[in-house]
């Protein structure tokens, strides 16, 4: 056997009394009592590891035992949670190292515990003491160890600083500390000073302190800072807690997210935004329970929220107002549950994600009068945009006061006169044909119940819907004479029609030639000398049409 090779433990066998087998030690049970059990396995723990040849760790069979025995229900104190002990079961089983590593911080838990015993007292949800105006209760970590969470003030002082270190233990969290703290006390302290040593805060908890008017937090903690009596992550980016008594505040610039049950049950007031000098400079999150409970909140503008979380406002009963804009786009659920019944939002589009929010929960908003434009086209968009397809314009109102009314403008391309499509109507869409190529304009108009009219505008581009290739005789004749002009659509497709149509170019109506027919060629004679005109339309089987224009001279006979 190489023994500098090999694990080895060396048992005191006359305080044990073991006998090894082939690495297999008599059982455990004779071992009866939690002191032995912890002062065997102590003891074995504490002797020298070596790894064999094959790289196993061995173990005997009896110190497996001590340690699972250690760590049932019967024997390991309160302190050590299920999660604990599974994890180190688990090590156990595997038999490597790390079991061994975390057999030990088992067994200095343990022995922290047992030197600390007599001050602890196990309740029924976990081990308490009680040391220097506060209560604690004691939390056990295979990383950290025994630490400490103030769950208590037992004092009557109108301030307090939280201790770092108690009885030897790290005080690393402030949990429910309003449920052990007298109701009176909770009133009546106004300043309270955080430790390097916090990284965990139950805020709605802080929040039962209602005379608090300043926090003050070590320069040394890691986790949190205070600006101005407020506490901040270490970024400063973060409102994790506000003083309950402070009824105005000014939110610092680079505050982007307000943490869940920040403001909760505080009697804040009024909430002054600062004017944003960048997109760094914006407030966009606010949490979970943020403000509920907020007695005195009337009402608070968040202009660049993008998110509000569940509960934000719930209980803020005097809060008559909110106002969002379209960077709202998320609202969790019961965000104002329990507000005035005044209470209104006030949305900065009647389309904004808010306002939608609204409408769907049943809760009264108002936004500005609005009209949005839509077109409905008929199978392909592309080609419904040819000359002589129909289509619908639409206008949808928001917003205002409602019982909307709708008119109806367009311009034709390269016009500058507004032709009434329709007058003032309760009907919210028209159908439209457009007769020329080129940009059309239109204006859409709404009226609300209180005769404030919004309106809105768009334009489309009209195009040929194919290639009109039609051709004159002749682009100069003697009066008496004829000039023959054919129609010829690019495309030999059939079931083409054909209109023709001339006037002299200082008139503005037009003479029908042939109305819409197959025949695609007609022979025209000018009754007078002078510029005409003349224009050949093609239509197709879907009813698009294809216009060309001439101009034709005539001159007086000889």
């Amino acid at each position: 056997m190489k023994s500098s090779k090999r694990f080895m433990v060396r048992m005191l066998t006359a305080a044990l009394a073991l006998s090894m087998v082939g690495g297999t030690a008599i059982s455990a049970a004779a071992v009866d009592t939690a002191d032995t059990d912890y002062e065997m396995v102590d003891t074995v723990m504490n002797e020298d590891i070596a790894v064999s040849d094959g790289g196993d760790v061995q173990i005997p069979n009896a110190i497996k035992g001590l340690i699972s025995n250690l760590l049932s229900n019967r024997r390991l104190p309160k302190i050590l949670s299920d999660e604990i002990k599974a994890e180190l079961v688990q090590k156990v089983r595997e038999i490597s190292k790390d079991s061994l590593n975390a057999a030990r911080n088992v067994l200095s838990l343990v022995k922290s515990y047992r030197a600390n015993a007599d001050k602890f007292a196990v309740e029924e949800d976990g081990v308490y003491f009680e040391a220097d105006d506060f209560k604690f209760k004691v939390h056990a970590s295979l990383v950290d160890g025994l630490t400490a969470e103030v769950v208590g003030y037992t004092g009557d002082s109108e301030s307090f600083t939280i201790p770092d270190e108690v009885n030897g233990l790290t005080v690393t969290a402030i949990g429910n500390i309003a449920k052990n703290t007298n109701g009176e006390i909770l009133g009546l302290v106004n300043e309270i000073t955080i430790p390097q040593t916090i990284t965990s805060i139950d805020v709605k908890a802080m929040s039962a302190f209602s005379a608090v008017e300043s926090f003050y937090v070590y320069s040394s903690n890691p986790s949190f800072m205070d600006i101005n009596g407020v506490v901040f992550d270490k970024t400063g980016k973060k409102l994790v807690l506000f003083p309950s008594a402070r009824t105005e505040y000014d939110l610092p610039k680079y505050t982007a997210a307000i943490g869940d049950y920040a403001f909760y049950g505080s009697q804040i007031q009024t909430l002054n935004m600062a004017e944003p000098e960048s997109e760094f400079e914006i407030l966009t999150s606010v949490g979970a329970y943020a403000f509920a409970e907020c007695k005195n909140l009337e009402g608070i503008e968040l202009p660049d929220a993008e998110t509000l979380g569940e509960g934000a406002f719930a209980g803020c009963e005097n809060m008559k107002r909110f106002y969002a804009t379209s960077s709202l786009r998320e609202v969790g659920k019961n965000a104002f549950d329990g507000v005035s019944e005044d209470f209104v939002i006030e949305c900065a589009g009647a389309g904004d994600y808010i306002a939608q929010y609204a409408e769907e929960n049943g809760i009264r908003y108002t936004a500005p009068l609005e009209v949005e434009i839509d077109f409905e086209f008929e199978g392909d968009f592309f080609m419904s945009l040819a000359l002589g397809s129909k289509f619908v314009i639409k206008g949808t109102g928001r917003g205002g006061e409602g019982d909307y009314l709708y008119a109806f403008y367009y311009k034709r391309p390269g016009e500058n006169k507004w032709l009434v499509k329709q007058s003032f109507s309760e009907n919210n869409a028209v159908e439209f044909t457009p007769g020329y190529v080129g940009v059309y304009e239109f204006c859409v108009k709404v009226k609300d119940a209180s005769g404030e009219i919004y309106k809105t505008y768009s334009e489309m581009e009209v195009e040929e819907a194919f290639v009109n290739e039609s051709y004159i005789s002749a682009d100069t004749i003697t009066k008496g004479e004829t000039v023959t002009v054919t129609g010829v659509p690019q495309e030999s497709v059939k079931e083409y029609t054909y209109a023709f149509y001339y006037k002299k170019s200082t008139q503005k109506k037009w003479t029908v030639k042939q109305d819409f027919d197959t025949n695609n060629s007609v022979e025209i004679k000018p009754a007078n000398t002078g510029d005409y005109q003349i224009c050949v339309k093609i239509k197709d089987k879907n009813g698009w049409i294809s216009k060309k224009y001439f101009d034709l001279k005539v001159n007086p006979a000889e």
